[in-house]
């Protein structure tokens, strides 16, 4: 249940930052930082005001809250906490010469791993916030 809200929120903004790339340089001023933002806060902070998504963000709250023992448990022991998410990806495509190959695929899953593991070389200490999420993607044996 928290995945699928996270990758809700990713994908919001995302979709922010696409139509913040869209502009011109004309469209912006010269007070607009050329680093590369993230809108996810400011999103979060709007949607809290809907009664839906206040209920959604309790009982992912409380599933934490449930499993917060136990991963401390885990620690200690000494045992891996990594959580990994099985994916499939289907390819769409009219004709062959629009096909990816399986390389491409698994190239873009190792960027996306590195990426939740905080491991990607572009990583830097500029977000206080970000953090190894502790998740990992694997190619699913099947769909």
């Amino acid at each position: 249940m928290k995945f699928p809200f996270f990758l809700g929120l990713l994908m919001l903004s995302c979709v922010a930052e696409a139509q913040l790339a869209s502009f011109s340089s004309s469209d912006v001023d010269a007070t607009t930082p050329t680093q590369r933002t993230c809108f996810s806060h400011e999103k979060h902070t709007q949607l809290m005001g809907f009664q839906k998504f206040a209920d959604a963000h309790q009982q992912i709250e409380n599933h934490t809250n449930q499993w917060t023992p136990i991963i401390e448990e885990q620690r200690a022991a000494g045992q891996s906490v990594v959580v990994t998410i099985p994916v499939v990806f289907h390819v769409i495509y009219a004709n062959s010469t629009q096909n990816i190959s399986d390389a491409q695929i698994q190239s873009q899953l190792d960027i996306l791993n590195e990426d939740f593991r905080r491991t990607n070389a572009d990583q830097d200490n500029i977000w206080s916030q970000a953090a190894d999420t502790e998740i990992e993607f694997c190619l699913a044996s099947f769909d």
